[in-house]
């Protein structure tokens, strides 16, 4: 799977909103070039709190900028494009591997655990949340690896570690904030497994001076970040990073408690179906426990325990936060630092069972998990977005007087796909004039259409009788993995029953 998943490169780069600021990667290298450091340091804070992304995503900014200056390719379009996926490539690889050293060491009390480790990585693999960043140039797969690493960093000490150990923790947890504030859980389930849960307070103040250290690490990051946007003339970090934590709603916070319950119906099918049950069985034991020991039963003493214990507390203060405070949403995004201890949790059950059922019932697993990876990867690929048809039909050897776009929802002018715009493939070479001068290219929904709403509907678009329709394909926007990415659920009701397309058109013009 970590192979195949190479060839889910190659499309989709650049067509979500939020992929815009890598563009400040580019103009960071291209001041760093010049000598500007000013300028760095504002390109590196204009990216919503996330300059350490910013940062490390300047080295496959400066490799395009080399390729397209001395072997004359796009910038903007492929095979350039593969440098900053095939990062993104790697790291779900790097994740991957961390993640099953890690399960490794978290099911070490349970017979077979080095298979066991072993299913649990190929169910992971499995998601199609796992997979779906892949494209993107997007933080959330290099958070993702920076958090395993750590973790797995963690799990390998002994027990009561000391000294600059707690120093360098709050250090990584620091960066790891730097690199996506919407995994800020990571940091307390970075330090949950060392926690005695039995005894907390007492832990705390026994502890006072490390967690200082810890504290100390973790502000200096932040604090380097806070001189960086200083420098630059940029607007403070903190400010920055306290605006972002109040315009996070974009979805429905009404789905607090049921978006993961959602998802993994809608978007995981059968497997994520599958993880609910098991999940289930997880709780029957340990509801039983309570029953048999008290409520003692529920204190993690192991580290997978502990581990468990604080990600389902983050989830539910996460859920509680949308559905009772409205102060923040769920999308598929921020599922991506849970659904590995989901699986995890998933796979206990199994790991206990007799031992005659133990080998079916892994090898079951594992099945299920590469059937449903397969009918992802399938429908995953028949995706087409509007920046790779910019460079498909050289629409960029268009003048603009012969485009023209039309859009089944109104949008704003920023939702908008320009096909001169920045971030799309400028044309290598134009060919022969296909369009004569009295025609007009006709770009039907070549937006993010948002929002979908009544009030937004606009309605299907009707070719004129003598048009001739070059392309016509499903909206990418409409995959069910994507409509989870900021839609509310009537949102996506509606993206189901209009059944958007993607079309190209080539018209005549009107007459004046």
């Amino acid at each position: 799977m970590l192979l195949t998943r190479l060839l889910l490169l190659g499309r989709g780069t650049l067509s979500d909103y939020d992929e815009r600021r890598y563009l400040q990667s580019f103009a960071a290298v291209r001041a760093a070039v010049h000598g500007n450091w000013h300028a760095v340091a504002y390109d590196l804070s204009m990216t919503d709190a996330r300059p350490l992304d910013a940062l490390w995503r300047c080295l496959p900014a400066a490799v395009q900028l080399a390729l397209h200056r001395w072997a004359g390719w796009s910038l903007f379009g492929y095979p350039t494009l593969l440098v900053p996926t095939g990062l993104n490539w790697v790291a779900t690889v790097l994740t991957a591997c961390f993640f099953y050293r890690i399960s490794q060491r978290l099911l070490a009390d349970l017979p077979a655990s080095t298979s066991w480790a072993l299913v649990v990585a190929v169910l992971y693999a499995s998601l199609a949340n796992t997979s779906l960043y892949v494209r993107h140039v997007a933080p959330y797969d290099g958070a993702l690896l920076l958090f395993m690493g750590l973790l797995a960093w963690v799990l390998r000490q002994p027990p009561g570690p000391r000294g600059w150990f707690w120093m360098k923790l709050g250090l990584g947890a620091g960066l790891l904030w730097l690199t996506y504030p919407g995994y800020y859980a990571g940091p307390v389930l970075l330090v949950a497994p060392l926690l005695d849960w039995r005894r907390p307070l007492p832990w705390v103040v026994q502890h006072a001076g490390r967690l200082l250290l810890l504290g100390a690490g973790f502000a200096l990051p932040l604090l380097v970040a806070e001189g960086l946007s200083r420098l630059g003339g940029a607007p403070p970090f903190w400010a920055v990073s306290y605006d972002l934590s109040l315009h996070i709603l974009q979805g429905s916070p009404e789905e607090g408690y049921t978006f993961a319950f959602k998802y993994l119906w809608q978007v995981e099918s059968w497997l994520g179906i599958a993880l609910l049950g098991l999940l289930a069985v997880a709780l029957w034991q340990a509801a039983r426990a309570m029953m048999q020991v008290g409520w003692v039963a529920l204190v993690p003493s192991a580290p997978r325990q502990r581990l468990l214990l604080a990600a389902a507390l983050l989830f539910l203060a996460h859920a509680s936060a949308a559905a009772l405070g409205h102060r923040i949403v769920w999308y598929g995004r921020l599922l991506h630092l849970y659904l590995p201890w989901l699986v995890l949790a998933a796979v206990v059950p199994l790991a206990r069972s007799r031992a005659t059922w133990a080998t079916a019932l892994a090898i079951a697993a594992c099945l299920l998990g590469v059937v449903h990876y397969g009918q992802f990867f399938h429908d995953f690929q028949q995706l087409v977005y509007p920046p790779d048809l910019v460079a498909r039909y050289h629409l960029g050897c268009l003048p603009p007087t012969q485009l023209r776009y039309y859009t089944e929802v109104k949008v704003a002018n920023d939702l908008l796909y320009p096909v001169q715009g920045a971030g799309m493939p400028a044309p290598e070479a134009c060919p022969p004039a296909r369009a004569t001068a009295d025609s007009v290219t006709v770009l039907v929904n070549f937006a993010l259409l948002y929002p979908l709403t009544a009030a937004t509907r606009q309605p299907a678009y009707l070719p004129k009788p003598t048009a001739r329709q070059l392309l016509e394909q499903p909206y990418f926007g409409s995959f069910p993995a994507y409509r989870f990415e900021g839609l509310s659920p009537a949102e996506r009701t509606e993206a189901i029953q209009r059944q958007f397309k993607l079309r190209i058109l080539r018209e005549p013009a009107a007459v004046k």
